[in-house]
């Protein structure tokens, strides 16, 4: 099999191996199931009948000063992202917590999901815990949430592991860390990323890797339509199926697809795409 030129892996092999498991049908259901649709987490959501372990939520004073933070984020949607990124640092930068807070947190948000705009708001929350606070590992659950974050993992150079589902722009100007999400995504994975690894498990939406510059992002499943849409650099590897558009507007990097594509790119500038390991797109090294 021909050879990857990715430092941060090695090899397609070894990069494959991060997400662990096999590889899924190409002509899965672009949508997919959601994983693990049944929520684990007692009064914070049905059971699972055949769920993994249960986190415990320890109920502590770390927990309440979060509720607390989360209460007093003066979250708007009239500003831009990073405006909100950086209220929510603002909010929480005197708060001493754990890994594990923030793991415990993430169980109790569903407290929270009647509010408006949700979504937007517990994934810039929670990366504004992470990416504050002095630990390298974060487990976060999502799969007993009705709404998935998005926004999760902006700027993020940690690691970071998601049990179920989320939203748009996970990973969006990763600067590194390894990323794993054991659910679907929503549009604009990696967004930006400069650099990092993203392994999803499941599927991915549209426009993934819109702009990627470097780094490298895994769909263990499909690819909606405008896979790598305007990347100039990194590694996008679909195990499964791409949709229409699959490379437009691409200026470098590669995208490496097993599985088929409704069509390529109009609009075709540079980098290389191939289908398990032919060249389709751009010229041969």
């Amino acid at each position: 099999m021909r050879q990857l030129a990715v430092t941060s892996l090695g090899s397609r092999r070894e990069a494959g191996s991060l997400a662990g498991g096999n590889r899924q049908d190409a002509g899965s259901n672009a949508h997919g199931p959601k994983l693990m649709a049944d929520k684990p987490f007692g009064r914070y959501g049905p059971m699972q009948p055949q769920a993994v372990r249960q986190p415990e939520v320890i109920e502590n004073e770390t927990l309440e000063q979060l509720r607390k933070a989360w209460k007093d984020y003066p979250y708007s949607v009239y500003i831009p992202i990073m405006g909100r990124y950086k209220a929510a640092m603002d909010t929480i930068k005197n708060i001493y917590y754990s890994a594990r807070d923030v793991e415990n947190f993430s169980i109790v948000l569903s407290e929270f999901e009647h509010e408006k705009y949700f979504s937007f708001k517990a994934g810039l929350f929670l990366t504004a815990l992470i990416n504050d606070s002095q630990e390298r590992d974060f487990v976060i659950h999502t799969a007993h949430l009705s709404q998935e974050p998005s926004w999760l993992c902006l700027k993020n150079k940690k690691n970071v592991t998601v049990n179920g589902a989320v939203g748009t722009n996970f990973g969006a100007s990763a600067t590194g860390g390894v990323m794993i999400v054991d659910g679907n995504t929503g549009g604009l994975v990696g967004q930006e990323m400069n650099d990092g690894i993203i392994v999803v498990k499941g599927n991915g939406s549209r426009s993934l890797g819109n702009r990627l510059t470097g780094g490298v992002i895994i769909i263990k499943g499909d690819a909606e339509h405008s896979a790598g849409y305007g990347m100039v650099g990194g590694l996008i590897i679909i195990e499964g199926n791409a949709g229409f558009e699959l490379g437009s507007r691409m200026c470098g990097g590669e995208i490496h697809l097993e599985g088929r594509y409704k069509s390529l790119g109009e609009y075709f500038f540079g980098g290389r795409i191939y289908q398990r390991d032919n060249l389709i797109a751009g010229k041969s090294v």
